[in-house]
């Protein structure tokens, strides 16, 4: 059988990549005629001819290769299997020209397209992190930092029973032996108001603002007017009125704040913490400078000030009012309702707080004269702080 040139338009019948078929060109079957020194056998197989296939197709009628395999060029050659593909997956096209056969992963794994080795998960992330060694150095260090977070908080949950086992002598010990000698001891760098000195407070003025680039703090002047003497008083407001534009941040403060945090992000809270802690120093030694050294002492019947603030971020402020003519004896006892403001700003990184351990004034609440607080207001004012915490706004 030839089927050679039928490619032709004038071959009958003409050949076509679109034809599908079988030839069969094994030999007959042995019938009854035999020779006579030659019995009767199979015929032999016969030969066929056909015309070259172009790349992909193979076969007497030129059919393309099946999946899975190749044929290179215009030839009478075979199609042969493709062996490219990974373990994992399969063969997808018909007629393929090269040895390099399209293929797609498995089900439930990646795509090809990001997963050219068809790997499973596991093999595909230790492929992608740099080999086996990377990926378990990352995965060591992952859970050496998983440990060694579970560790501080571990050591700040221990700490934090540790302080409410001690809450109750924390708030109520400073006052046991009521001992005022130190009630009008100050310095430069430390004038806040001192639990000895708690039965002569009278007023508290918070300033405004947040000691913040935005808002800097404003120095009020909403205070009694027999909470200082005639002079004091004076003195006090005419430092009010030329101190407040010291408040502001300056130019320089503002641009080299925001370049820190251009520059270094993380280190933009840090900065601005320290810029606020410089704030409230100048502040400090300005007003302790303004008076004389017998306003800030006791004389036993003198008026003074206070100023303290929350240490923790610099941005809660007040000037405690003190009258030294006051002692425990006569002390009046804790006035309420008390106007206390919470320090913190009420983001995640800086949460609302009641200083009740830091601040004297608030730690005056312990003073209610009602047994029935001694063992629940410890505990109610740290879960205060607690769900103060898990507020954001």
């Amino acid at each position: 059988m030839n089927y050679l040139k039928s490619y032709l338009a004038s071959s009958q019948p003409e050949q076509s990549f679109y034809w599908h078929g079988t030839s069969d060109i094994s030999g007959g079957f042995k019938g009854d005629m035999s020779f006579k020194f030659q019995g009767p056998h199979d015929g032999q197989d016969g030969t066929m001819f056909h015309s070259k296939c172009f790349p992909g197709y193979s076969g007497v009628f030129c059919g393309a290769c099946e999946v899975g395999e190749y044929k290179y060029d215009y030839s009478f050659g075979k199609c042969m299997p493709c062996q490219n593909k990974p373990k994992l997956s399969y063969y997808t096209k018909t007629a393929e020209t090269s040895s390099i056969c399209e293929y797609q992963c498995n089900e439930l794994i990646e795509n090809v397209d990001h997963n050219p080795d068809c790997l499973d998960p596991v093999s595909l992330e230790v492929q992608r992190l740099g080999g086996v060694m990377p990926f378990f150095a990352l995965v060591g260090s992952f859970t050496l930092l998983s440990l060694l977070i579970f560790s501080m908080l571990s050591y700040r949950s221990q700490v934090t029973l540790d302080g409410m086992k001690d809450l109750r002598e924390t708030l109520y010990e400073a006052w046991e032996d009521n001992d005022e000698a130190g009630r009008g001891k100050t310095e430069e760098s430390d004038f806040s108001l001192k639990d000895q000195a708690v039965w002569c407070h009278t007023h508290r003025m918070y300033f405004i603002g947040l000691n913040s680039m935005r808002h800097p703090w404003f120095l009020p002047k909403d205070f009694p007017r027999d909470a200082l003497k005639k002079t004091d008083r004076e003195k006090l407001v005419r430092f009010i009125d030329d101190y407040n534009d010291k408040l502001k941040f300056a130019l320089w403060e503002k641009v080299t704040f925001c370049l820190v945090k251009v520059i270094y992000p993380p280190l933009g809270k840090s900065f601005h913490l320290q810029l606020r802690k410089r704030k409230f120093g100048q502040l400090q030694r300005a007003l302790y400078e303004a008076f004389p050294p017998q306003f800030w002492g006791d004389k036993g019947d003198n008026r003074s000030i206070r100023l303290g603030c929350s240490r923790h971020d610099y941005q809660l402020a007040y000037l405690d009012f003190v009258d030294f003519r006051r002692t425990s004896e006569s002390w009046p006892g804790v006035k309420l309702p008390m106007p206390v403001l919470l320090a913190g700003a009420g983001t995640f990184n800086n949460p609302y707080l009641l200083d009740f351990a830091g601040d004297v004034y608030v730690k005056s609440l312990a003073l209610i004269s009602f047994d029935f607080f001694k063992d629940k207001l410890p505990i109610f004012l740290e879960n205060f702080n607690s769900q103060l915490n898990k507020l954001s706004f």
